[in-house]
């Protein structure tokens, strides 16, 4: 009688263990989640804070868009690996390309060759 018991208190009482740590799982994930936010936001605030000092703004329109102030020569140095050689304005020759037809001939062209779609044999 007593192996019953405590066999029906088992029963009893598993589903309501299982709950219990199936939402302590869910509360440190929810936690680890909330932890990544917040140090989100403080990096977000951090740019924020940035992005309001005007030596900042300053130095990232010259580095990010080349912006320079007036009476400064701007110098932009290239690889010459990088770069593409232009031909001289002697070697280029005019190629002429050939015409292609309006969109309006294409199209009567492709529904007459639709239309002439031979009629297969009757069998």
């Amino acid at each position: 009688m007593l192996v019953a018991v405590a066999v029906l208190a088992i029963a009893v009482l598993m589903p309501s263990l299982r709950v219990y740590f199936q939402q302590q799982d869910d509360l440190r994930a929810l936690r680890s989640d909330a932890e990544a936010a917040r140090v989100q936001v403080d990096d977000l605030h951090a740019d924020v804070t940035r992005w309001g000092d005007a030596k900042f703004v300053i130095a990232q329109a010259r580095e990010r868009l080349a912006y320079v102030f007036p009476g400064e020569t701007p110098y932009r140095v290239v690889d010459p690996g990088l770069a593409d050689p232009t031909p001289a304005p002697a070697s280029i020759t005019r190629v002429e390309a050939p015409r292609e037809a309006a969109w309006y001939e294409r199209l009567w062209s492709s529904i007459q060759v639709a239309g002439e779609v031979a009629a297969e044999p009757a069998s």
